[in-house]
């Protein structure tokens, strides 16, 4: 299902798909072990859950697969 959603995404131009959870270790893992990137991770834990708030991103297009530093310059 998750690469169906990042397939879909790709298909109407979208750079990049993300995802904001409770963060515990076994759910950080999953989502980096598919390429996904920690972006921001909240400085204090939630009232309610008691777990901290993670971001994480994934870049599906390939213009922001390319490293930033072989981008300066380009003409694209």
């Amino acid at each position: 299902m998750l690469r169906r959603i990042e397939e879909e995404a790709r298909e109407k131009g979208i750079d990049w798909v993300g995802v904001g959870f409770g963060v515990n270790a076994k759910l950080l893992n999953f989502w980096i072990k598919n390429g996904y990137m920690p972006v921001h991770i909240s400085p204090e834990r939630n009232p309610i859950s008691g777990e901290y708030s993670v971001l994480l991103v994934k870049p599906i297009s390939d213009r922001l697969k390319t490293p930033p530093s072989t981008q300066i310059g380009s003409s694209g």
